[in-house]
């Protein structure tokens, strides 16, 4: 289905709609566990984007990079991506990827045991995601910090911010 479209996108010189196929491809493949395949198709997307200086999708572009680049544990390249997304996130003043980006941040620095910036992103995703009122970022954002928690052996902390997590994801 996704190649009859990008016929049709290709036939047709619409390259927006054809951002959002390679963007589509890249989600696919990568839920398939095929990072390598889905890294390219959001490589092809950003070009295009960037081409015709299509800021909203490229939040989503380096975004995905970024994310892929953190599945490959290429952690310099992830936050290279994920930095460009936030930049432009913040320029467009969106909350919400803005949260998101800070908690793949997060994420990134928790695996290089960078706890403290780690830490830093986690709660500063927090502080987006309340604005906009997404509950299941929120909830994100709540169980990483209490698995950084649990990891430091802070369990008191740990169980605090797990039961956040549980309060948020019930809601």
């Amino acid at each position: 289905l996704l190649d009859s479209a990008m016929a049709v996108c290709e036939e047709n010189k619409l390259e927006y709609f054809k951002v959002k196929v390679l963007n589509e491809k890249g989600n696919i493949y990568g839920n398939l566990g095929d990072i390598s395949r889905s890294l390219s198709y959001y490589l092809a997307a950003s070009k295009i984007s960037e081409k015709y200086n299509d800021k909203k999708n490229l939040v989503g572009a380096y975004a995905n990079i970024g994310i892929s680049f953190m599945y490959n544990k290429q952690y310099a390249k992830s936050k290279e991506y994920l930095r460009k997304a936030l930049a432009l996130a913040i320029e467009q003043k969106d909350d919400k990827n803005i949260g998101n980006i800070y908690n793949n941040l997060g994420a990134i620095y928790m695996e290089e045991n960078q706890r403290d910036s780690a830490l830093y992103f986690f709660k500063s995703a927090a502080a987006h995601f309340e604005k906009v009122d997404f509950k299941r970022g929120l909830g994100y954002c709540n169980y990483y910090t209490a698995y950084l928690y649990q990891r430091a052996n802070d369990h008191k902390a740990a169980l605090q911010y797990f039961e956040k997590a549980a309060d948020v994801f019930t809601k």
